[in-house]
């Protein structure tokens, strides 16, 4: 690819976005917008920026989260022609004070999105402009800007698609846009039509089983250490970029075995050159230090002695770095640019500078450079630069302390950590209490040591080489604070484990025992997993103990409900609903009905992978479906369920399902033949109704779809079924509640049973039911819907007064309890819960006295409306104080649905829903199973086709004969038609 060096950052971006607007230029987890979609927002703040008085040459601060949008302010900053400056949200408020002062910035982007500034007019910039500028630690005890300009960036955004090409399709960026390195994982693939996938860290990498699809990865050596032990790297890495830490052999051998990592590139640079200078291309056999490589495309090292002459080809020297990525200099620092950018003494071209790295190298006899340490006490420790003294400077303004020296401590090949010696009467939590109001978290020590006086050499000067090394970290004795809650118990376990140490307290500091960046990544990673949320890596160092760092994440993670329902009164997440507990004892019977499923046929090529991460997925999203039910009867969290690869059809032979052992949720595919497959997701009643199951089956198959087609998964709204039961349970516990017990109370006084003629002995559990198809007629349907809008009724009140008026012909009872499911949900919010949510409302149908079917009508009109207005009963404790009789419903035996969409009751349901999505290459065809069974006398199910209803009749085959059945079906058609066509008959007379 031809250097163009015509085009700025934001220029090469808008090419893109001009040639391929639908694609996907950033996503983040679950999320993705395109070019164009970026390039409208981008616009939009370079225009609100001018409109705020922002020209050309200015500074402005960027102070945002991760997310889409910090990338589309970060353009819109340079289509304004101005150049950004990074403020990190998570650094102290003293740090952010001194850049924001320091850069002079004209204004701070803090928030994620703005109002249309108006219309955009682009503004000439030249790539001579200033692009960014970035802060280093400086050894002045301040730190120091390092302006970049469009030139410096895009030399290396075009070295970078000459030497990665096609891998820059995918880049994953997780380095914060403090840092050097996020200029090439942001913007290269911009600026070459590829995609950012935008992540908190590199841990959150595996947050999908594809990995995102990422193709090239950037990180440090310790932190590639980590994602190979975890084995969270993804398979679908080609290149790995290392940088900022020494690198070893055995990592190396560890990258090519344990990986599917095709090229190790191990690259130097500073930030003062536009992050790299250097680059070497690592072989699986790599014997010794691996080296550093050869200079970049424009880049020229030199190696000189302390006099500024060349040393000789084997020897060490210091480095100085030329070309085009050298940097302006340090911004408002004239003494120390002139002393870091010095005159290049040949190889460029008259008057060329070049920067002072302060590095020590060698030529190796390979012809390759050898990075062999630094000249002063500057030190990289987990990629980033720092001072020690400007650490010291710190401690110093302490008033406590006296004497301060920071070193470092070796912890692992290529790592270090800094420690802090100290002559001071504070205690270890007050000093880092005091860093962190002032310097970023990883200038903070990991060890502190406290001495009675710094050793010294006879000129006065800090004896190093005596300075003790740090002692063990110090675990928690018996008195410590215990965890108080599960979610502290989580906490406290996995940082335990990441620290390599023992019990935590959770009133603890947790940078004393061990915690620096790399542990919290760690924690982060697996605290995300196992809650099923993406936490913000912030909050790992903002928050300091695990008491704190659970009540943060109980904050983050506690779901906002509707404004017109009773806001929940703070309750455990862990208990049962009423519901629950009422499915759980039926459990504990034996029930057998406590199952529901989806299974669809899958005829072409499936995706596993795509299947596995979809249903992965899921299970993240909603927290009832990796739970258990511990005792006493409260959830539990469990290890999520997999997708199960079986031969044949054994996926649907019942199996033992015990919720105390085991999450409620079972995924299946069984390979039938070549491109033949059945799949399955099974759930226990405890998590789940009929409208969970088209909730899950909607999802997973929208998520496979997004998988095979390469884009992020969609968006889904999820509201924790915890969260609903607590709301519903607030209402109840109201005035308003306590209100409509009192009409239950008097809807179910002395309630009939239902009676029908000649029924059977009844068993329990019940056997196998009797079911019935048949139709009603289109004229009759017009008719019933007809009537019921003359009325001021709906047509499932018709239903109703059809069904009831057949149930009283049939046992010549003059009221009948007919039970109304309801999904649960009652807000758009609400409706894609995933729990037992579902209720049933009971209407007492009064058919005495000959009522025409229009009286009829009336009378299932004015309860149901009642029933609407008092539905915050569930109906387990409408039932509770009724005779239970485990062989019979306790209130009604008989209900009706009427549905526009496909149902668990219909026999066609799952290739019904399958068919309404998209997946690919996949056709998708119904199972046949057996009738469904029902704990009801008579079940009467109506689907809405073409104008007709078509009648699912499911009756319990202990109670009533298949042929009672058909005789049913046969008077509801009776019923149904003379109704529709003399609605003002007796019903005795039908």
């Amino acid at each position: 690819m031809a250097y163009d060096p015509g085009l700025t950052i934001h220029g090469r971006f808008e090419r893109q976005a001009a040639r391929q607007p639908d694609a996907i230029a950033v996503q983040h987890r679950d999320h993705s917008i395109t070019y164009g979609a970026l390039a409208g927002r981008a616009r939009r703040w370079a225009a609100h920026l001018r409109g705020q008085g922002v020209v050309p040459g200015d500074l402005v601060g960027i102070r945002l989260d991760r997310t889409p949008d910090m990338v589309a302010a970060m353009l819109g900053v340079l289509m304004a022609g101005a150049g950004y400056v990074p403020l990190d949200p998570s650094y102290p408020k003293e740090h952010l004070s001194y850049m924001t002062e320091d850069a002079g910035l004209a204004a701070v982007i803090s928030e994620p999105s703005t109002t249309d500034g108006g219309r955009f007019r682009p503004v000439p910039v030249t790539t001579a402009q200033v692009a960014y500028v970035l802060y280093t630690s400086g050894s002045t005890g301040s730190p120091k800007g390092v302006p970049m300009t469009h030139a410096n960036a895009v030399d290396m955004l075009s070295w970078a698609a000459d030497v990665f090409g096609d891998d820059l399709r995918r880049v994953l960026a997780s380095t914060s846009i403090c840092f050097d390195c996020s200029i090439l994982e942001i913007f290269a693939p911009l600026a070459y039509g590829g995609t950012t996938v935008l992540v908190d860290s590199v841990m959150d990498v595996s947050a999908r089983p594809d990995g995102y699809g990422v193709r090239l990865l950037h990180s440090v050596p310790s932190v590639i250490t980590e994602l190979l032990r975890t084995d969270r790297l993804p398979q679908t890495v080609r290149t790995a970029i290392v940088g900022g830490e020494a690198l070893w052999a055995g990592l190396v051998e560890q990258i090519y075995t344990r990986s599917s990592i095709e090229r190790l590139v191990n690259l130097y640079g500073p930030t003062e050159f536009t992050s790299y200078a250097t680059m070497a291309v690592i072989g699986a056999v790599s014997a010794g230090t691996p080296p550093i490589g050869l200079p970049v495309a424009n880049t020229r090292i030199h190696l000189l002695d302390s006099a500024g002459n060349p040393v000789p080809h084997d020897e060490p020297g210091e480095m100085f770095i030329a070309g085009a990525g050298l940097a302006l200099g340090y911004l408002g620092r004239p003494a120390l640019t002139a002393e870091r950018f010095v005159p290049e003494p040949s190889g460029g071209s008259p008057g060329e500078r070049m920067y002072r790295t302060g590095d020590l190298g060698a030529w190796g006899a390979d012809g390759n450079l050898h990075f062999l340490g630094r000249i002063d006490d500057q030190v990289k420790v987990r990629g980033v630069r720092i001072e020690p003294t400007e650490v010291e400077h710190a401690l110093l303004s302490h008033p406590a302390v006296r004497e301060a020296v920071v070193s470092t401590v070796g912890t692992q090949p290529g790592a270090v950590e800094l420690v802090a010696y100290l002559v001071s009467e504070a205690d270890e939590a007050e000093i880092r209490a005091y860093l962190r109001d002032r310097v970023p978290s990883p200038l903070v020590p990991s060890h502190h040591v406290f001495l009675r006086q710094l050793p010294r050499l006879p000129n006065g000067k800090i004896d190093r080489r005596r300075l003790p090394a740090p002692g063990p970290v110090e675990v928690a004795c018996a008195s410590a604070a215990p965890p108080r809650s599960e979610l502290e118990a989580l906490l406290a376990a996995l940082w335990a484990d990441a620290a390599g140490i023992g019990e935590v307290d959770v009133h603890a500091d947790l940078f004393t025992l061990g915690g620096h960046s790399l542990p919290a990544l760690r924690v982060r990673a697996r605290a995300s997993e196992a809650l099923g949320v993406d936490l913000p890596l912030r909050l790992f160092f903002e928050k300091h103990t695990i008491a704190d760092l659970a009540a943060e994440v109980e904050r983050l993670t506690a779901v906002r409900v509707p404004d017109d329902t009773p806001r929940a009164e703070p309750v455990s997440r862990d208990e049962l609903s009423a519901t629950q507990l009422a499915i759980l004892r039926r459990a504990d019977r034996g029930d057998a009905g406590l199952v529901l499923s989806l299974i669809v046929r899958l005829t072409g090529r499936l995706h596993p992978a795509a299947l596995r991460w979809a249903t992965a997925t899921l299970v993240r999203r909603h927290e009832v479906l990796r739970s258990v039910v511990g005792t006493p009867a409260r959830w539990e969290p469990a290890t999520p369920p997999n997708l199960s690869f079986v031969d044949g059809w054994t996926i649907f032979v019942p199996q033992p399902w015990d919720v105390r052992c085991e999450p409620p949720v079972r995924f299946f595919v069984a390979r039938i033949a070549g491109d033949d497959h059945v799949f399955g997701v099974v759930l226990h009643a405890i998590a789940a109704d009929a409208w969970t199951v088209e909730t899950v089956g909607h999802q997973i198959l929208e998520l496979y779809a997004a998988a095979i087609a390469g884009q992020p998964g969609p968006a889904f709204q999820t509201v924790q079924y915890a969260d609903w039961a607590a709301q519903r349970k607030a209402l109840r516990n109201s005035q308003a509640g306590q209100a409509q017990r009192h009409h239950w109370e008097a809807v179910l006084r002395d309630a009939p049973t239902l009676a029908l003629p000649g029924a059977a002995g009844r068993t329990d559990p019940p056997g196998p039911s009797h079911l019935h198809t048949f139709w009603f007629g289109d004229a009759t349907v017009q008719g019933l819907i007809r009537l019921a809008r003359e009325e001021s009724a709906t047509p499932y009140m018709a239903a109703v007064t059809v069904f009831a008026a057949a149930l009283h012909t049939t046992t010549g009872q003059p009221e009948t309890m007919i039970g109304c499911p309801t999904s649960g949900r009652l807000t758009p919010e609400l409706t894609t819960v995933v729990g037992p949510c579902m209720d049933a409302l009971v209407l007492r149908c009064d058919a005495s006295g000959e009522p025409t079917f229009r009286e009829l009508l009336r009378r299932v009109r004015a309860g149901a409306l009642a029933a609407y207005a008092n539905d915050a009963v569930p109906f387990v404790e409408m039932a509770a104080g009724l005779p239970e009789d485990p062989r019979r419903h306790p209130v009604f035996q008989a209900s009706v649905v009427l549905q526009q969409r496909p149902s668990l009751l219909d026999p066609n349901y799952s290739a019904e829903l399958m068919a309404r999505q998209d997946i690919g290459d996949i056709q998708t065809s119904g199972v046949t199973d057996e009738p469904p069974m029902t704990a009801l006398d008579v079940e009467l199910a109506l689907f809405e086709r073409d104008g007709d209803w078509e009648g699912v009749l499911t009756c319990r085959g202990d109670v009533i004969t298949a042929e009672q059945v058909r005789a049913l079906a046969e008077t509801l058609r009776e019923l149904a038609s003379t109704a529709a066509d003399a609605p003002d008959s007796p019903i005795k007379r039908a």
